[in-house]
């Protein structure tokens, strides 16, 4: 029973993903910029989605680029600030691990990487 829930769990786990994606790409648009984001390990491990908040701050419009390495494991309570006008960028290609519970914020102002 164990061994097929395995498959069931990666498959709610990416979908729960590609929802996040997709509404983080229509608030971005709605404010005036665009998401890039790269996985290209697959779907990222998470405790819960990172919440972004996004600013119309910046110029006409701008890009927040997401990279999420292989091994990159999100916590509890992440928070991202963007600017819709400004290019953002934020990189777990090392695969970094946000421990769950600790609050953790990262602004990602412009040309901060």
């Amino acid at each position: 029973m164990a061994a097929s829930m395995t498959p069931l769990l990666s498959l709610v786990r990416t979908l729960r993903f590609r929802l996040w994606a997709l509404a983080l790409r229509a608030r971005l648009r709605r404010a005036g910029g665009r998401l890039v984001l790269e996985a290209p390990g697959g779907t990222p491990r998470f405790h819960a989605l990172p919440h972004v908040e996004v600013e119309r701050l910046g110029g006409a419009g701008g890009t927040l680029t997401l990279i999420l390495g292989r091994d990159c494991k999100l916590g509890r309570d992440l928070v991202l600030e963007v600017w819709a006008g400004a290019d953002n960028g934020w990189s777990s290609a090392i695969g970094p691990r946000w421990s769950p519970g600790a609050g953790s914020s990262c602004r990602a102002e412009p040309s901060c990487w």
